[in-house]
């Protein structure tokens, strides 16, 4: 909830929040048929995708600490080996998981969503200081970079090299600490309501975004859009 407007600091989440999945899913990710298709890889039981995803993830999720992308490149090339065995995909090429891998770690699956650029203008320019806590891998803060996001944030939390993932009290303690800001001056952002629970519970202000339209059974503050943060600001 909103419970102090003398905000000084806001941290978001990543996917979802600030940016969205190019082609419309995180799952799988544009390139992944492209990369596919163009090693000739075919007879794909796609049938079994969502299945064969939760299989790699289950992995993933087991195996989340990691300090490096070379660690995470690692790991992509054995997370994509078990998706294509649980898809059926004979004779998988050690050549074919590195390029998948690749794509995992170096190329920007995702894009700002419209508004997201101006609104972290506005925001620093009155001076606020914004910070990211993401569940995911240690390439994403090169791939901020990349899209010239990273400028705006004084702090970066990554689950995968704090080895714990939201709503772990863990990697919200970072960021705090990180931002050098005190929790009832602090306004946590995610489209997860559990991880907006957590930092409320935490002394933060906290509000759900939800880009893709209200969802069910929010208890809490919402934003239909990021340009709305203005409002409580």
């Amino acid at each position: 909830m909103i419970k102090n407007r003398r905000i000084k600091g806001i941290l978001f989440d990543s996917g979802d929040t600030l940016v969205r999945p190019k082609g419309g899913k995180w799952w799988p990710a544009h390139y992944f048929r492209k990369i596919l298709a163009g090693n000739g890889v075919q007879n794909i039981q796609w049938n079994q995708l969502k299945f064969a995803q939760e299989k790699g993830m289950q992995y993933l999720n087991e195996h989340h600490y990691l300090r490096t992308e070379d660690e995470e490149r690692e790991q992509f090339k054995i997370f994509y080996r078990i998706v294509l065995e649980e898809l059926h995909v004979p004779c998988i090429k050690d050549s074919v998981l590195l390029e998948l891998a690749d794509a995992a770690v170096d190329q920007v699956e995702f894009e700002p969503f419209p508004e997201t650029i101006l609104i972290l203008e506005k925001l620093h320019d009155k001076g606020l200081s914004l910070g990211i806590v993401s569940n995911a891998w240690p390439s994403l803060e090169k791939k901020y970079r990349l899209i010239g996001l990273r400028k705006y944030f004084n702090t970066f939390v990554i689950s995968a090299l704090e080895g714990c993932t939201k709503p772990c009290e863990s990697i919200y303690e970072k960021a705090m600490n990180e931002i050098g800001l005190s929790p009832g001056n602090l306004l946590f952002v995610d489209d997860v309501p559990g991880y907006v629970k957590k930092a409320i519970e935490m002394g933060m202000n906290g509000i759900v975004i939800s880009n893709y339209g209200l969802q069910d059974n929010i208890d809490m503050p919402y934003l239909s859009s990021l340009g709305d943060i203005e409002t409580i600001i």
